[in-house]
C-alpha cells in the first residue's frame, strides 16, 4: 500500500505543478496586454474549457485518477 500512496502524491504533485505553472503564464500574458478590451483566441472560442487552466488539469487528473484505480483494481483480482 505504501508505493499506491507514493505514487499517487508524485502524480498530484507534478499535476499541481503543471496546473501552477500554467495559471502563472496566463496571468503574465494577460498582465502583459495593453489593450482595454479583452480578445479571445480561435482556439480558446471554439474550446471554452482551455480558458482555464485549472478545468483542464481536472480532467487530466480525472483520467490518470482513473487509470490508477483501473490498474489496481485489476492487478488485485
Amino acid at each position: 500500500m505504501n508505493a499506491i500512496w507514493w505514487g499517487a502524491c508524485i502524480i498530484v504533485a507534478v499535476l499541481c505543478g503543471i496546473a501552477a505553472y500554467s495559471t502563472v503564464a496566463v496571468a503574465k500574458h494577460i498582465g502583459r496586454r495593453d489593450a482595454t478590451h479583452d480578445t479571445i483566441s480561435q482556439a480558446v472560442a471554439r474550446h471554452p474549457f482551455l480558458l482555464n487552466p485549472i478545468i483542464m488539469m481536472y480532467f487530466v487528473v480525472g483520467i490518470f485518477m482513473a487509470i490508477i484505480i483501473f490498474y489496481y483494481h485489476a492487478a488485485s483480482s
